[in-house]
């Protein structure tokens, strides 16, 4: 057992070893202003544990409370977690009642937060809102007026939410603004669509991560990501495995990205 202590120890003191040096080799090149995350893989780690499967969930809610923390402190002003699809309501009815009251929990519990506060950030709920149970819209918008004048980071919450979607319902918002005379069709550019776009979500993403080992971005910000070319991270910890160390790499990576545009820029 001591010998088994002393083993722990010395790969704890080697991590933190090496999760300070890639912090330091982070913060000295460009951080992403805007991160997306698909949190995957809460269902299949509560199943690893023997545990029924919405009770991951709960687990990977503790890693959202850390990521937010990391994530100012690293200085990403935008940040974008997609925590249930529109394709989730077609789960099993008691999986989205106990997904449902933990989400209207942490709303609350963040609109409590004295760290949302001290660092002035903004929360906000992107996605079909008007979907969702009524407890947990009335708990969206108290998050989001306790929040509303801040100018820290931003926090979007995706919920109900789809890409494609989205991108439909600001076309058609665009189109009702063109029969009601109030824009021409020959003004329209690409700002003019992300204008349409759920409340404060237009803001191009740059760099997008998602955890579980999944090599795709499930209709996830199509048109603030594929527009922009952002670079993305696909990582095998399941979501409740999620640690500091992952999403320094994952920023490393939009780094590495961003270094080989320039270079191609000059030697094109």
């Amino acid at each position: 057992m001591k010998r088994f202590n002393i083993r722990d120890r010395f790969k704890k003191l080697v991590y933190r070893h090496y999760e300070k040096n890639l912090e330091e080799e982070v913060l000295n090149s460009k951080i992403p202003v805007h991160i997306a995350i698909i949190m995957d893989g809460n269902r299949r780690y509560a199943s690893r544990l023997g545990e029924i499967s919405y009770r991951g969930h709960f687990y990977g809610a503790d890693v959202v409370e850390n990521l937010i923390e990391w994530s100012f402190d690293l200085g990403i002003s935008h940040l974008t977690l997609y925590a249930f699809s529109i394709e989730n309501f077609e789960r099993e009815e008691r999986e989205k009642a106990e997904i449902f009251r933990l989400i209207t929990t942490k709303f609350d519990e963040l609109r409590c937060d004295d760290r949302i506060h001290k660092n002035r950030i903004k929360i906000n709920a992107i996605g079909d809102i008007d979907l969702l149970p009524p407890s947990l819209q009335d708990a969206i918008k108290r998050a989001e007026a306790a929040t509303a004048d801040y100018d820290g980071m931003q926090l979007n919450i995706a919920l109900a939410y789809s890409g494609r979607r989205e991108i439909v319902r600001a076309l058609q918002k665009m189109g009702e603004t063109v029969k009601e005379g109030k824009l021409l069709p020959s003004a329209i550019t690409e700002d003019t669509l992300s204008a349409f776009l759920y409340q404060n979500n237009s803001r191009d993403v740059d760099h997008m991560i998602r955890t579980g080992g999944e090599n795709r971005t499930s209709n996830f910000l199509p048109w603030q990501a594929s527009g922009n070319e952002c670079s993305a991270s696909f990582l095998m910890p399941l979501w409740p495995e999620f640690r500091r160390i992952d999403l320094l790499r994952a920023i490393r990576t939009y780094q590495r990205c961003e270094a080989e545009k320039t270079a191609e820029g000059i030697f094109s």
